[in-house]
């Protein structure tokens, strides 16, 4: 009929169904639907399961009162919602690291339901309790600590973490230690699969288990001033990118082969400070077990040095199940005659030479 009523056909959908349609949009504008629309809709965002925060500043002013209101808005939606599964935490703020204090809610460290922490520009501040023993994903980016007890504290007590990734920081001087000191009393990340890591600042032997591993060298495997680290064997790994800067020598390529019996599929990618850099590439002996039996795929930036070419024959001349070599450069191509020449041990080999630049 004309004069009939509206029907409300969207508040009579399950909670669930809501919560789901409600979950597309930011965070406060949810909140402000279930509080405005009508009173069906108001406990809703109480049942939430996932909560996406992102808080944006001025780039040049400090606006402390706007931090301290949204901060106290994600403490209050946070301690009011009952079961969370996803809570994501951006701060797009060039001064975020002044603020004195922090957006995470401390409870949410000790979620029993959390399964996704993901955490950007965020200060993590005081000693922390933690105990999340559903969590499988966390990723920290920009992240500060006040010290690395802390970091270490959040790492395990993750009993079932599967992806990990850290850009971390501390508020106070990482104290120089031992490797027995740093590993003595770290547990295993057992169930671990993908990690996505810096070497400084971190315990390898806790991710040893890993399956996919991102690992970023700023200078040397083991030495970063007086800080020494350990590098474990890797018996699950299978897929490893390097990000090696300030290259300087082979090394610690050449150890972290001989620690990964089980590769299958190698990236490496270095840059160094000095561009006339003379780098001495000495062949393994023995040939690291994971060139010789099981990799399948390699791929390296190729600066000028002579070396690259050596490391790149070596593995043609050693991997028998090599299916895919490929070289990527910027301006200096590689001499594609001394490749070609090359006898490769692998008749099925792919040779790929490509610029950075190709799509």
């Amino acid at each position: 009929m004309e004069n009939s009523p509206p029907i409300d056909r969207i508040s009579n959908l399950p909670d669930e169904l809501l919560c789901h349609i409600l979950s597309f949009l930011p965070i406060q504008f949810a909140i402000t639907t279930t509080l405005l629309l009508s009173k069906r809709w108001t406990p809703l965002f109480k049942s939430f399961t996932s909560l996406h925060f992102y808080y944006q500043s001025s780039t040049f002013n400090v606006d402390v009162d706007a931090f301290n209101r949204y901060r106290e808005f994600v403490h209050t939606v946070t301690l009011t919602t009952q079961f969370i599964i996803n809570f994501h935490l951006h701060c797009c703020s060039t001064h975020w690291h002044i603020f004195p204090e922090s957006l995470l809610p401390s409870t949410i460290l000790r979620s029993p339901t959390l399964r996704v922490l993901k955490l950007n520009n965020i200060n993590v501040l005081g000693n922390i309790s933690v105990d999340l023993p559903s969590l499988k994903t966390l990723h920290l980016t920009g992240v500060c600590f006040k010290n690395q007890e802390n970091f270490h504290k959040l790492l395990f007590r993750c009993p079932v973490l599967e992806d990990l990734k850290t850009i971390i920081y501390y508020t106070k001087r990482f104290r120089h230690c031992t490797t027995t000191s740093i590993t003595k009393d770290f547990k295993i990340l057992s169930k671990l699969i993908t990690a996505d890591v810096c070497q400084f600042k971190f315990p390898m032997m806790a991710i040893r288990n890993v399956w996919f591993l991102v690992l970023h060298i700023s200078v040397s495997l083991h030495h970063v001033g007086d800080i020494n680290f350990e590098c474990p064997v890797f018996q699950n790994l299978i897929q490893l990118q390097l990000h090696i800067r300030n290259f300087q020598n082979w090394d610690d390529v050449v150890e972290l082969l001989q620690c990964c019996p089980k590769l299958q599929t190698l990236t490496i990618h270095k840059s160094a400070m000095n561009n006339n850099l003379s780098i001495n590439w000495r062949d393994p002996n023995p040939v690291p077990e994971c060139i010789s039996s099981h990799l399948r795929s390699c791929t390296i930036n190729y600066e000028g040095w002579k070396d690259e070419l050596k490391f790149t024959k070596y593995i043609l001349q050693n991997a028998r199940l090599l299916e895919v070599m490929k070289i990527k450069h910027k301006h200096k191509k590689p001499c594609l005659e001394e490749l070609a020449s090359c006898p490769m041990i692998s008749s099925e080999c792919e040779l790929l030479v490509t610029s950075f630049f190709d799509t």
